[in-house]
C-alpha cells in the first residue's frame, strides 16, 4: 500500500473520517513511519552495507543516517569485515565501555574490536532560500537551491519552510542541490521561489575501531539494519512487501488509541500487528534462509 492507501486504511480501522477531530494527517504518517521502523527491527527485512575508508590513526567514523542497528552474528557476536589491502579479517563487537576502559590508543595494522556509540554533536542546521517553485504533487514537493546546500542532508531529516510556516520531513535526496520534501500545517505546504527554509539533520551514531587503524585506505564493511525511507505523501512506498503493509496500519491505529487513552481497545490492533510478524516469520525462512527469531518488546 502507498501512503494514500495506508492512511485511508488507518481511518477505516479507527472508524473515523479525515475530518475527525482526533485525526491529524502528519501524525498518521508519523505513526506509520514508527511502524515501518519497528517492523524492520522485528523482522530484519531491510539490510544494507556501509563501506568505511580508514584514516590513519583515526578510531571514530560516522555511520549512515539510515543505520538502525547491527544484524549479522557469528558465534553469538556481531561482527564487521575489515580489508587491509590483502586479506579480509572479521572483527568482533564489544561494548564501548570496555574499549574506553582498556584505553588502547596505539594504532595497529588491524583493529581487534569495534564498538558503536553516539556521535557527539549534530550536523549544522542547513538554511537558505529556494531557487524555484516546487508545487506539491500528492503531498510531495521539490526544494531546489543554486548552491550545494544538501551535502549533509538525509531522508528523515526535519525541514521547515519559514516563509510558508509549514513543517515537514525530507523524503529523499536527489543531489546536493535538490531534495524532495513533504510539508504540513502551513499556508500552502509547498515551495515557492525565494521561500526561506531550515533543515535540521538527524542525530547519528559512530563506529569506533579499537585500537585505531595504523594505515589509511583500508576498508571496513558494516552490514546493518536499514531504516526505511520515510513515507509522508500519497504515492510514497515503504520498501516492505505489500502483503505486510496492513500490519503498519494496525500499528498506527494502536498508537492512535493510546493517544486517545483507549489502551484496552488499542491493544487489539497491536495484537494484530504481532500476528503479522508471526506470519512473516512463518513464511520467509525458506525464501530468505533465515532462522526464526524472537519478537522484541513493543516500542511505544
Amino acid at each position: 500500500m502507498d501512503g494514500k492507501t495506508m492512511t485511508s486504511r488507518v481511518l477505516q480501522l479507527l472508524n473515523e473520517t479525515s475530518t475527525s477531530a482526533i485525526i491529524n494527517s502528519r501524525l498518521t504518517y508519523d505513526f506509520l513511519n514508527d511502524a515501518a521502523r519497528d517492523w524492520v527491527i522485528q523482522t530484519q527485512c531491510l539490510t544494507k552495507e556501509q563501506t568505511i575508508t580508514t584514516v590513519a590513526h583515526q578510531s571514530e567514523y560516522v555511520l549512515n543516517a539510515d543505520y538502525l542497528g547491527l544484524y549479522l552474528k557469528h558465534g553469538g557476536k556481531y561482527f564487521v569485515k575489515y580489508y587491509d589491502g590483502s586479506n579480509y579479517i572479521f572483527i568482533d563487537f564489544r561494548e564501548y565501555a570496555e574499549s574506553y576502559y582498556e584505553n588502547d590508543t596505539t594504532p595497529v595494522d588491524v583493529p581487534s574490536f569495534f564498538s558503536i556509540r553516539d556521535y557527539g554533536s549534530l550536523y549544522t542546521q542547513v538554511t537558505g532560500t529556494a531557487n524555484a517553485d516546487g508545487a506539491a504533487t500528492g503531498g510531495r514537493c521539490l526544494l531546489t537551491t543554486l548552491t550545494d546546500k544538501f551535502t549533509n542532508v538525509s531522508a528523515g531529516d526535519q525541514v521547515h519552510n519559514t516563509t510558508d510556516a509549514s513543517d515537514g520531513v525530507v523524503l529523499s535526496v536527489t543531489d546536493t542541490k535538490n531534495i524532495y520534501i513533504a510539508l504540513f500545517g502551513g499556508t500552502n505546504n509547498d515551495i515557492s521561489a525565494a521561500d526561506a527554509f531550515v533543515i535540521q539533520p538527524r542525530a547519528r551514531l559512530m563506529l569506533v575501531l579499537d585500537p585505531p587503524a595504523d594505515d589509511a585506505g583500508d576498508y571496513v564493511y558494516v552490514p546493518y539494519l536499514q531504516a526505511p525511507d520515510p513515507v509522508y505523501h500519497d504515492y510514497g512506498l515503504f520498501r516492505i512487501n505489500f502483503d505486510y503493509t496492513e500490519a503498519l496500519a494496525n500499528y498506527a491505529a494502536w498508537k492512535y488509541k493510546y493517544k486517545d487513552k483507549a489502551a484496552d481497545y488499542g491493544d487489539r490492533f497491536y495484537a494484530a500487528y504481532l500476528a503479522e510478524i508471526a506470519k512473516y516469520r512463518r513464511q520467509t525462512p525458506i525464501a530468505m534462509a533465515k532462522n526464526n527469531a524472537r519478537i522484541y518488546p513493543r516500542m511505544k
